[in-house]
Parts: C-alpha cells; sequence; structure tokens
C-alpha cells in the first residue's frame, strides 16, 4: 500500500512539473530590477506585454562604456525563452550590443556585422534563484543609441499542485482499498 500511494504521489508530481509565465506572476514586471546607466532608458508595457532598452547615447563625460540592465530572479530551474527586435541608429552595432545575463556574466546576442536591424528568437536555461535578464550596452554612449524590444518571454515557475489533481487520489485510493481486500 505505502508503494502505491508513493507511485501515486511521484505521478501527481510530475504532472504539475514546472510552467511558463510571461511577465505576471513570478515575473511580474515589478518584480524586476532596472539599472539605468547613463542617459539610457527601460520602458515596460504590460499592454503589449514587451520591454523595450534603450543603449546609452551623449551622456556626460564623453564617450564611456554603459549598460542598461534589466534583471530578476529566476523562481524555478528551466528555460527563459524571448523573442528580440534590435534596431541602431550607429553605423555600426558593435556599439550597442543587445544580449542576456546569467549571474552577471553578460552573453551578445547581436552580431557586429549583422547590420543595424536584427531579431531573433531565443532561450537559455536557468537554475532557481540565478539573477537572469538582459542588457542594452553602449560601448562608447556616441554615435547613436539602439533600441532592442523583448517580447513573448516565458520563464520558468515553480506551479503547485492544482487542488483538481488530488481529486485524482480518491479514486485510486478506494480502488487501491478494493484491490487489497480481494487479494487478501
Amino acid at each position: 500500500m505505502k508503494t502505491s500511494l508513493t507511485s501515486v504521489a511521484v505521478l501527481l508530481t510530475l504532472l504539475a512539473g514546472p510552467a511558463n509565465a510571461a511577465f505576471i506572476g513570478d515575473y511580474d514586471l515589478a518584480k524586476w530590477i532596472k539599472a539605468v546607466n547613463g542617459n539610457g532608458l527601460i520602458t515596460t508595457n504590460t499592454a503589449a506585454d514587451s520591454v523595450t532598452l534603450v543603449s546609452a547615447n551623449g551622456g556626460p563625460g564623453g564617450p564611456t562604456a554603459r549598460n542598461q540592465d534589466f534583471t530578476v530572479t529566476a523562481a524555478a530551474s528551466g528555460l527563459v525563452k524571448f523573442d528580440w527586435a534590435f534596431s541602431t541608429a550607429d553605423a555600426l552595432p558593435s556599439r550597442d550590443p543587445f544580449g542576456w545575463l546569467l549571474n552577471g556574466v553578460f552573453t551578445q546576442l547581436t552580431n557586429n556585422t549583422g547590420g543595424r536591424n536584427q531579431s531573433a528568437v531565443y532561450s537559455f536555461n536557468v537554475q532557481a534563484g540565478d539573477i537572469f535578464g538582459f542588457r542594452a550596452a553602449s560601448t562608447t554612449s556616441r554615435n547613436g543609441a539602439a533600441t532592442t524590444v523583448i517580447t513573448n518571454f516565458s520563464g520558468p515557475t515553480a506551479v503547485p499542485l492544482p487542488a483538481t489533481a488530488w481529486l485524482m487520489v480518491a479514486p485510486m485510493m478506494a480502488l487501491l482499498r478494493k484491490r487489497k481486500a480481494t487479494t487478501v
């Protein structure tokens, strides 16, 4: 009987598994941290479910590298997925790279020779508790800003066992009891 109950518990746990959420719940826009450096900009649009990062340009202190970071803590282990669309006024996209962050490590997504307009769908894995997010960098803060729009975001979310899943346990338990009574 204990083995059967353990099997049922394992089955229900597997059914619950991780789920994905947009900029809601564990990844509600209010939970993200904006680190704006120089005259860059990070804007959120809950109606369009998007985030826009604009790199710094022409800020005080002359040509200086400045980053705009938008980060959050991973609620669970799993896949982070998003669409991104990048455009820059700078003649050299390499001056305003866009990419993602994982525990402070930047991974560039834009192609330095890929032109002023670039876009893709991208995904990467995180562990629960990792700090991840996005960066609009500027190596010079000159020659025009870059704008990147992030849409269709999803991240791993720990999902509690739904109340309806427990309704499966009662019939299974009755079946197990009946089975045990007939075998004794």
